[in-house]
């Protein structure tokens, strides 16, 4: 069965987007935060978000290499 599909664009109007940039970045912050104490605790040489977006091998490898010379792998 074929199915058709709007040709009308259905965005929420920007008063939505608006109101709700507020609680994107607290719930970003909330979930965040644990996550660079843990890095933290880890000896990890970066925070969360420049780990999840450095999409580097050999840094990530330099990285797991300290964690593992300072004993704390397991932590993270």
């Amino acid at each position: 069965m074929i199915m058709r599909t709007s040709k009308k664009n259905i965005s929420p109007p920007i008063p939505v987007y608006l109101g709700a940039t507020p609680f994107v970045i607290f719930a970003f912050a909330w979930v965040k935060s644990p996550l660079d104490i843990s890095f933290a605790a880890s000896k990890h040489l970066v925070d969360y978000v420049t780990d999840q977006t450095g999409f580097n091998g050999a840094k990530l490898k330099e990285y797991n290499a300290a964690m593992q010379q300072a004993d704390t792998l397991d932590v993270y």
